[in-house]
C-alpha cells in the first residue's frame, strides 16, 4: 500500500479505553468496519475501536457509512 500524501493524512487514532474518540478524531469506527459521525443516532452507543477526524477519512481507510 502507498503511503497517504501530505496534503491529505488519514489519521488512524485508537479509541479511548471507555469507546470515546478524541474531540480532534470524532469519528468513530467499530469493530464491525462501519464509521459513525457525531449526529447520527447510533453514536453515542458505538465504541470505538478506531476514530478519524472526518468520514472521507474513515472511508479512504476501507471503512464505510452505516446502511440507512
Amino acid at each position: 500500500a502507498s503511503a497517504a500524501t501530505p496534503s491529505a493524512p488519514v489519521a488512524d487514532i485508537p479509541g479511548n479505553p471507555d469507546g470515546s474518540c478524541p474531540a480532534s478524531a470524532p469519528v468513530k469506527v467499530s469493530k464491525s468496519k462501519i464509521y459513525h459521525v457525531p449526529d447520527e443516532t447510533n453514536y453515542k452507543n458505538t465504541k470505538a475501536k478506531h476514530c478519524f477526524a472526518s468520514a472521507q477519512a474513515a472511508e479512504q481507510a476501507g471503512y464505510r457509512a452505516p446502511k440507512k
